[in-house]
């Protein structure tokens, strides 16, 4: 059985997932280093969103368990986790998808996974990480939505599915239903178009994939610490800095210099000097700025 809500925007069904979930003061974790609109979004709804670290490994980024469990412990309403990850770029191996749900059905918490960019894994011929949830253990909501499914973020339109047990999930979606049906924000327009316009995926995807593609690839010739592991996607990278670096300063210093905009690791919680790059910007820009960066880097 299919249990989908339509919301405008992910940052709506964040909302209206963390509302549901939650009463003011309970908490959420959210993953760091990480896109700040988790923590705005849940200080609205009057809910503490506390950080858990990705810790970067060899083979890529996993979350940190203790700090998981810690907060799972102290009763928290939900576990945040993106899937593949903003700025990092990491996808949840299974068996972090595993030990999450059963945590979560343990402690009695949902899960939430970001899915927006899961159909942008860089590396062609590479097997996808895609997460396990058709026989999810604990109450799963899985987020997606046209604005970077389809790179339409004017047409505004994304979807909640819910997974988990069926009597979990039917309640569940009541809720969704009754919120949705309160707010009526998504447009008629765009819902009547959306089977159209997702005929449309795979001729859209593969064009940004290529680019994708070309900008992390053209990084990691101008630096080879700035190589990802396999099984890592998105449209953004973390690129570390020297230990020392102020972000913030250099990311200013390109932009003066250079006319070249990064974002300073900090914005993210970033737990090292770093700069987010975007991989969406066109080749012929981003292989000059990319440059840039690099030169500079070397120079601080």
């Amino acid at each position: 059985m299919q249990r989908i809500a339509l919301t405008a925007s992910t940052s709506e069904a964040y909302s209206w997932l963390f509302t549901m979930l939650g009463d003011a003061g309970d908490e959420v974790l959210v993953p760091a280093p990480g896109y700040p609109l988790c923590t705005d979004i849940a200080r609205f709804a009057r809910l503490r969103a506390r950080p858990y670290r990705l810790q970067r490994t060899a083979d890529g980024w996993h979350p940190d368990r203790d700090q998981v469990a810690d907060g799972l412990a102290r009763g928290v309403r939900a576990v945040v986790a993106i899937h593949p990850h903003n700025p990092t770029g990491a996808f949840l191996r299974g068996e972090d998808q595993s030990w999450l749900l059963a945590a979560c059905v343990g402690a009695g918490a949902a899960l939430i996974v970001d899915e927006v960019f899961a159909d942008f894994q860089w590396g062609a011929g590479l097997p996808t990480e895609q997460f396990r949830y058709g026989d999810s253990p604990a109450l799963l909501f899985v987020l997606g939505g046209i604005s970077k499914t389809l790179a339409l973020p004017q047409l505004k339109c994304s979807w909640i599915l819910t997974c988990g047990p069926s009597d979990l999930a039917s309640h569940a979606m009541q809720h969704l239903e009754y919120i949705g049906d309160t707010y009526l924000s998504v447009g008629a327009v765009t819902q009547l178009l959306l089977p159209e316009l997702l005929t449309e995926r795979e001729w859209i995807q593969e064009r940004i994939r290529s680019r994708l593609d070309a900008n992390n690839a053209l990084l990691a010739l101008t630096t080879p610490e700035w190589r990802t592991p396999a099984n890592s996607g998105g449209w953004w990278r973390l690129c570390p800095l020297g230990p020392a670096t102020d972000d913030e300063a250099f990311a200013l210093a390109l932009l003066q210099r250079s006319h070249t905009l990064v974002h300073p690791g900090y914005l993210f919680d970033a737990d090292q000097p770093a700069v987010a790059v975007s991989l969406i910007t066109p080749e012929a820009a981003f292989a000059a700025g990319a440059q840039r960066l690099a030169t500079l880097r070397r120079e601080w």
